[in-house]
This record gives C-alpha cells, structure tokens and sequence, in this order.
C-alpha cells in the first residue's frame, strides 16, 4: 500500500547569528623562494623595471602622435620564481592605481600582467628601493612578501593576453574570430569607446553589444594577429583575449513514430489547471511550432519570440517543439499506452535563440541568451518560468571547467540584477553530447569528453542522462544489442571527469533519462526507435511524433520536473527549486546506493559524482513528503563579510535547530537511518583572472553546511566550526582539538561537497544518534567580494536554501506527523 503523501514543511526560522571566523583559516603570508640576498635580487628587479619603463617610451610616442592627451599606463608580466606563488594581493594595489588585469600558469610559474597608470611608476620604484634599505620593527626586510615572489619583470606583449587553453595562433595573417576582454579601469564606457574607435581604424570587426562583468566587459571580433599587434592602443583596453567557441553544434534528425490516433485518445484524457499558464518552462531553442495539437493549449504565438524578428517564431529545424513536448509531458510513451488522466500544471514558452541559417557569428552568445531571457520576461511579466537550454557547443578545448563568456552570463541571469536582489533565475542546461562517431567507444569516450560550454555555469543545473532502455526486440533485430546496461550513463552523456585536480562544480548535477543506442556485432552504432523517447514533431501535418534523446531530451525532462514543483510551492525560490531536484535525486536508478558508494575511496567516489552528479531524481519525492520521510525547508540570507577598519573578514555563521522526531526516533534506536542535506544559493561571477586559483575568484563567496555529531554538546559544535567561539587559555593562545567525531558517516563528506554552488551529501547511522544532531549551520569561505575590496561588494548579503530530508527505511514509523506537530507548537 502507497504511503499517504504531505507537503515538505517551509521552516519560518531565521538561525541564530553569531559573528564567524573560520577555524582553519591562514594569515597572509607567503613561502618564499630561498637563498635569496637581498642587494642582489632587489637590483635585479629594479633594472626588469627600469628596461620595461623605456621600452614602453614607444608606446607614448604613439599615443602623442594620436594627439591622445589622456593618461594612460603600460601593462607590465610579473613572474614568480618556478613553484612558488605571486603575491597577487601586494599586486593589485587599487588605492594607487595599479590594477591586477589577470593571472595564469606557464612553465610552473605564476604570471600576473598589471596595468601600471601613467604617473604611478614610482609607486614600484619606492618599493623596491625600501625592500633595499628599510627594516620593519620585526627585523623582515620591507615589501620581502612582495618582491621575493618574483623572478622577473618584462613590459607585456600581445601573447600575454592571450587566455585560451588552446596555443597562442601560429597564422599572424589569417582573420579568426576572438573574445576580447576589455579591463574596466576607473571609466568602463571610455575604454570600451577607446577600444572600438581603434579597432576601427585598423580594420577590426567589433561587436555591437557587450556582455558587461564586474571587472571586464566582452565583445567578440574579426581580427588577425598582425592587426591586434599593429595597434598598441588596443592593447591598452585589453585584459585577455581567447577563441570563440560559443557556436552550437547540428543537432540530429530524428526518425517519426506515425500515430495519428494517439493523439485524440491523449487529448481526450487532458485537462488544464487553473493555474497552468502562470508557470512556464521557456525553451531557448529553435522555436516552438504552438500549433501542434499536443502543445497548442499550452502555448500560443503570443508566448513565443526570436532574438531576430526575421527568424520568424515558428521551428524551423524540430530541435525546439521536441524539447516542448518533453518539457510539457515528459516521455510521450507510457502515456500514450495507457488510459490515466492528465492534468498540465504550467504551460509554455519559447524564444527561438538559434537562426534558421548558418550560426550567430555576429554576436556573442552571452548577449543573445541575455537579450532572449529578456524577451521571454516581456512575454508575460508576473508569470514564473524555467528556462531550458539544450543548445550547447561542441568544444574539445574546454576540459578544465573554466568559465566562458557564455557560462558566466549564464550565472550572471541566474544570479540577478544586483539592484533587484530578489529577481533570480533558475536556468536547467543540458551537459552537451559526444560526437556520433565516439559512441562506438563507449564508456572510454564520455570520461574523455568534457561537459560542454555553457554547462559549466556555476547557478544552472545542468543535466546528462542515464538509461532504462534496453530492450531490443531479438527476434526481429537479432543483429542488435544495446550499448549501455540499464541504469548506466547514455552513450552520448559527457561528464567533467577530467575536471578532477580543479575547483569547478560537479557536472551534472543531476541525470535523467535520455535513452540508449544499438550497435550490431561489426560495431555500427545506431539509433534504435524503442531505445528512445517519443516526444512532439515539429512538422506534424506529416508526422505527429518524433523519437528524441541524449542530454537535451534529459534537460527538457528535468525543467519539466522543477515546473511541477514550482507550481506545488509557488513561494519557494529558485535556488530552493534547485536544491528539490537535487535533494530528490538518488542512485537507486544507477545501479548503486550510498552505504556502498560509502565505502569507496574519494577517487572512485568524485568519479560517481563527476558522471552522475548526486543522482536521479524521484518526481514523488521532490513533490510530496511521506510518513517515512520528511524534507524541510529553510530559505534564509547572510551576509557572508564585513570590512573591519581596513580589512575584509568573515562575518556570519547561522545556526538552525532541527525539529527533530526524537520520540519516534528512539523507538527504532538501533535502525539505520538517512540525514540528507542539500545546500543551494547563487553566486555573483566576476570573469577577472585575478588568481591562478580562478575557481576562488570567479565566485562572489561560498558558503558551506556543517551539522551537530549525536556525540557532540551544541557548545562543542559551535567551537567546532567557529574559531569566535573558543577561549582564551592562560598562554594567549585559543583552545584547540576539537576534530569532526562523525566524519565517516558522511557518504561523500566535507572534502568532496565543496565544490560549486550546490552541496549535497547523506549521513548514515542508528536512529538513537540522529535523534541528537538537531543543531546545524552555514557559514561562508571566501570569494572575490572578500578579495576585491575596491568594489565595495562585501557588505552585500547572499540568499540560499537549506533543505534537510530524514528518512527511515520503514513506512510502519510515523516520523513526518512528530516533525509537523513540534513546527505547529513552535509557530
């Protein structure tokens, strides 16, 4: 008998607010390259500037033949010693002028490029010459952290801006098209003038529009190698340049499944709900045919746009009214072989992003996806909406999960108008596909082929796929058999597996079905009808229905999932939708299961996250609770720094009391039970490359969870997780030794769910020792509003959601019904 279903329960609680210092956390100070003397290597940097001041002469003479009057600067490549970190906070000295433009690795070393104004040369000369002759009251040479972590100094050429994972162009002569990202200095709109004036003249195509960063605005270009280097006054709007790659892949032609008389027997059992058209699941896409008489009730002209108005609205390829389908019904097949009711909770809507000729070569992707988003909002201004992306690029150069342009405007909707802090967005993009010829190497190809650009965006949830299908028909296909086992990965799914040595997110977060491929014993791969979806066609005075697959058909399937949910809980917030689908998902599907993920080691256990992500989600478990089963909910802000005097520190940690079913836990004190936690907010991206640890600073801050062991007091958690909470021993120092009791109940534990802006995990043990962990916290590490105080971004506050599920595995112990009464008492 199905257990009786309860809504998730909202906690109206707001924590306690402790100030916070991290207990871990390091002071300042640098390792330093040894055996250095101090005349010798102070003179040494002090000749690197004086060659780079007058090599850079050149530059002024260009600028006074220009009649360029303004004051300007040169850009100088510091270098560190080979394994040896760059002071890059003594390099970027904003009060004075100097502004650290980006930093990378080369060779083993750290080089920062710096833009120096004119008039502030001596600033560095001044330093130099008193890391030569001045001792601090300490006996430590002055500027030691400063100057000791560099090698060299040497006036910045072109190849230093270049950003891009792929080698700097060997062809000076032959026209690419490129990103350029401008440096914002003190006024964003004249150097972006100054860079577009000079492009001109040298013949160099510039976008109309930018997408505009907190430290950069990016345009895209037409331009040769010879034609940037011809022109120095470009290069001094520069902070970096890279390839575009933001131009998305063919997609494939789907196969039709003609049956007429499914569609009047479906449309038979539909009806609408009241509220349906107030909730939305946007299809950034090819257009949606909102004729179709699957989607017609949910989606008119009047819901539809093209970046271009003469695209026309309508779908010229199939891509987008397949998306629909999936987005509105999920997988058309078992509902077509059965006789349920269905009810449509929300609607659609689609703005077609992609041309119905050749690609967007003109535009930067960023600005289109900015500009149709827009759009979309236009389209209906009160009504809520998922944006589903299934429009990715295929690019073999992007496997580090570094941000793009593309990617970052992606955080940058999601995150909001910073003067609109409450206007976010939930944005579900799909992880992206191998190429068809890589199928036949299954599964060797997807650990070798990157989650795809956009996919890499911090605030979207980005989904890849897993499959069920398996069944092939022997007798009529004996030749055939499926490529992937049920419950594995898709044979198209790509992962972030060779994103392993860095910060960036997991990738996917999440999977969901996106059907399955033959091939027959000489290994020709195929796309088997019944190993796919069935889902709207595009054009459906031919054929009604189409097969569709791969990780957009998973995308379509999720954003149908958190329209469902948003429409259950219209005042939960994007972040908290997020955070449901996540906090849902599970491997029950993928063949696995936390107790034996537990046991293997981190390696194995990041490989399972960086295929699968945390999981496929239970529609049932992300909609309702149950007896067994209880998710609460707490959506809450904090403000993660604050400036005191003229340092930025941590601010706040919160802590939240659990309503706990105590009673009805100590009942079952020895069962194995479930503590999952999912934590989920938006972060604020700044593109700057200001530290060769980018993952640090790309996001405004991080926060993190943490939760009472049943073998701690609340008095010893808090010291636990706090360095504010302890005391002061007799010697001065604070007190020490208080290690995690309960790290090895943790499926995944802190080291691991740290990554990105989501961080899921799952505690397993006795019931008796859940009953004692009602305390947890969140509390905040750093991130660029920390780092980057000149833009006053560190009295800002972040929003997030805390979801908390308690699970036992029995339906017989009533634990919701003990949680609900206790939240009641305390309301």
């Amino acid at each position: 008998m199905a257990e009786e279903k309860y809504r998730h329960i909202l906690l109206r609680q707001r924590g306690d607010i402790n100030r916070y210092t991290n207990p871990q956390g390091r002071g300042s100070s640098f390792e330093l390259f040894p055996g250095l003397n101090r005349q010798v290597h102070g003179n040494k940097i002090k000749n690197d500037l004086q060659a780079a001041f007058l090599e850079s002469e050149e530059l002024g003479r260009i600028r006074r033949k220009n009649d360029i009057n303004e004051k300007l600067g040169i850009y100088l490549t510091i270098e560190s010693h080979e394994g040896f970190p760059l002071n890059f906070e003594k390099l970027d000295t904003a009060k004075e002028g100097i502004e650290l433009i980006r930093a990378f690795l080369k060779d083993g070393k750290e080089l920062a490029v710096i833009f120096v104004p004119d008039g502030k040369t001596k600033i560095f000369f001044d330093k130099i010459e008193k890391y030569l002759t001045k001792t601090t009251k300490q006996g430590n040479f002055r500027y030691r952290d400063l100057i000791e972590t560099i090698e060299k100094i040497k006036l910045s050429a072109l190849e230093n801006f270049w950003s891009d994972s792929e080698p700097f162009p060997i062809d000076l002569k032959e026209k690419k098209i490129f990103e350029a990202w401008l440096r914002k200095g003190d006024d964003r709109n004249s150097i972006i003038q100054r860079f577009k004036e000079e492009a001109n003249k040298a013949e160099i195509f510039v976008s109309d529009k930018g997408l505009e960063f907190p430290e950069t605005t990016v345009f895209l270009i037409r331009s040769s190698i010879h034609q940037l280097k011809q022109s120095i006054l470009l290069l001094d709007c520069l902070s970096e340049f890279r390839f575009s790659k933001d131009s998305p892949a063919f997609f494939l032609d789907m196969e039709p499944v003609d049956e007429l008389q499914w569609t009047e027997d479906l449309l038979d059992r539909v009806s609408l709900d009241d509220g349906h058209k107030d909730i939305a699941v946007c299809i950034l896409d090819t257009g949606v045919n909102y004729s179709h008489p699957l989607l017609t009730q949910s989606i008119t002209e009047n819901d539809t746009d093209a970046y271009n108005p003469d695209w026309g609205k309508v779908d010229h390829f199939g891509h987008g009214t397949e998306m629909a389908g999936l987005a509105l019904y999920g997988d058309l097949y078992p509902l077509l072989n059965n006789r349920d009711s269905i009810i449509l909770n929300h609607s659609l809507e689609s703005v077609k992003i992609l041309p119905p000729n050749g690609e967007n070569r003109e535009d930067l992707y960023g600005v289109i996806t900015e500009a149709c988003v827009a759009s979309a909002e236009l389209i209906a201004i009160e009504r809520k909406r998922i944006f589903n992306l299934a429009v990715t690029t295929l690019e073999l150069s992007n496997q580090t999960g570094e941000p793009t342009s593309w990617s970052a405007a992606i955080d940058k909707l999601a995150f909001g108008n910073e003067e609109e802090d409450t206007f976010k967005r939930l944005i579900l993009i799909s992880a992206g596909n191998l190429p068809y010829n890589e199928i036949k190497n299954y599964p060797a190809s997807n650990e070798l082929h990157s989650v795809q650009n956009p996919a890499q965006a911090w605030n979207s949830l980005t989904v890849g796929a897993f499959t069920d299908k398996v069944d092939i028909d022997i007798k009529k296909y004996p030749e055939l058999a499926a490529i992937a086992r049920k419950g594995d990965l898709s044979p198209t799914s790509t992962t972030s597996l060779l994103w392993n040595e860095s910060d960036w997110p997991i990738k996917p977060e999440i999977v969901m079905e996106g059907g399955n491929y033959a091939k027959d014993k000489f290994d020709f791969v195929t796309r088997h009808d019944p190993l796919s979806l069935i889902t709207t066609g595009h054009d459906f005075q031919k054929k009604l229905f189409t097969i569709c697959g791969d990780t957009s058909a998973a995308t379509a399937q999720a954003s149908r999932y958190a329209a469902l949910v948003t429409s259950a809980y219209p005042d939960f917030w994007p972040e908290t939708i997020r955070g449901i689908l996540v906090q849902a998902a599970d491997y029950t599907n993928l063949n696995l299961d936390y107790r034996k993920i537990q046991n293997f080691n981190q390696t194995n256990q990041l490989n399972i996250l960086r295929k699968f992500g945390f999981g496929h989600p239970n529609l049932e478990t992300a909609l309702r609770s149950a007896k067994s089963f209880c998710t609460l909910i707490i959506q809450d802000e904090i403000q993660p720094f604050i400036k005191d005097g003229s340092t930025i520190k941590t601010n706040e940690i919160k802590f939240y009391k659990l309503p706990l079913p105590v009673a009805v836990l100590n009942q079952i004190p020895l069962e194995e039970v479930e503590l999952k936690v999912t934590l989920s907010y938006f972060i604020e991206p700044n593109v700057r490359k200001i530290n060769t640890k980018y993952a640090k600073t790309y996001s405004s801050c991080a926060l993190r969870f943490d939760s009472q062991a049943g073998t701690e007091t609340i008095e010893g958690f808090k010291k636990r997780v706090n360095k504010v909470e302890r005391e002061k021993l007799d010697d001065g120092k604070l007190e020490t030794g208080f290690p995690n009791p309960e790290n090895d109940h943790w499926v995944f534990g802190s080291q691991l769910r740290g990554f990105g802006s989501i961080h899921s995990d799952v505690w397993l043990g006795a019931a008796a020792e859940l009953a004692k962990k009602d305390s947890i916290c969140v509390y905040p590490v750093g991130g660029w509003w920390k780092t980057r105080k000149q833009l006053g971004k560190f009295n800002e506050k972040i929003r997030f959601s805390l979801l908390v599920t308690i699970k036992t595995k029995s339906s017989e112990v009533d634990i919701y019904n003990e949680i609900a009464s206790k939240v009641a008492i305390e309301v």
